[in-house]
């Protein structure tokens, strides 16, 4: 019901937020959630005020409180003029959160993987607190299916760094470790596939492949394009090459290859 509510808001600001491939991106709605993607200043001030009048016309209070503006590009860090939503001024910010996901500022949209492997870690720790006197077996299951989603929530999305990937593969390990009530510095791979597990960074990768696909197939013209977009960079790429997979695979092959890759890793 909301959404016919609030559909007449996406068509007036058509003409002047992003387009990809000739697709409108500019005015991302979930729930009552609303991303506004403008390439100019100016034009996202337009949006804003297309924000406020519908607002008054359509009886929505927008809470100015919880807009917040971030700039991503290479000159992210230099000042821009404040923006207004009617006559609340509008914060540029380093970071926000949005659907559960911590967003960064910078040349590139960042995901903040710290912050997923601190709510991971401290979740872990509560459960191996709480149920120490469960079996190995039991306690890796609880924190594959409880926790490793938290580790994992939303990363599918963003193009992991290197770093990024190493840190959510250490606070995994570590944990394994505890379970196991394992040294330091002792390598954890084989535990992990015995267990029946993946290690955190080739999870990852698995769920950024298969989302890639999901959308690749998605009836959405913009899902499609975003698809098509990231299947020809150079890091999609390279990542399609490192597990031997390409887009029209099923999903089950997909995950096949995958967990074919890691079996060849613990062969080495």
């Amino acid at each position: 019901m909301f959404n016919l509510y609030i559909r007449d808001l996406v068509y007036k600001l058509r003409d002047k937020g992003c387009y990809i491939c000739n697709q409108f991106a500019g005015c991302i709605l979930f729930a009552d959630d609303i991303l506004l993607l403008s390439g100019s200043v100016i034009q996202l001030e337009k949006m804003l005020d297309i924000c406020y009048d519908y607002g008054i016309n359509m009886d929505i209070s927008f809470n100015a409180n919880k807009f917040h503006l971030i700039h991503v590009g290479q000159d992210y860090k230099n000042e821009l003029p404040l923006l207004r939503l009617g006559e609340t001024l509008l914060s540029w910010v380093n970071e926000f959160k949005y659907l559960g996901c911590v967003i960064r500022t910078g040349v590139k949209l960042q995901v903040a993987v710290d912050i997923n492997c601190r709510k991971f870690l401290s979740a872990s720790y509560a459960i191996l607190q709480k149920c120490a006197g469960l079996s190995e077996e039991i306690l890796c299951q609880i924190i594959n299916t409880r926790c490793l989603p938290i580790l994992l929530y939303g990363l599918e999305s963003f193009q992991l760094s290197f770093v990024q990937k190493r840190r959510i593969k250490v606070a995994y390990n570590n944990i394994v470790r505890r379970i196991f009530n394992l040294g330091r510095f002792v390598s954890v791979r084989n535990v992990i596939a015995f267990i029946g597990a993946k290690p955190a960074d080739i999870a990852a990768d698995e769920r950024r492949l298969l989302l890639v696909h999901e959308c690749w197939f998605s009836l959405s013209s913009l899902l499609h394009d975003c698809a098509y977009i990231t299947v020809n960079s150079n890091v999609f790429t390279n990542l399609s090459f490192v597990y031997d997979v390409h887009v029209n695979m099923s999903r089950n092959k997909i995950k096949l290859m995958v967990l074919q890759l890691q079996t060849r890793s613990l062969e080495v």
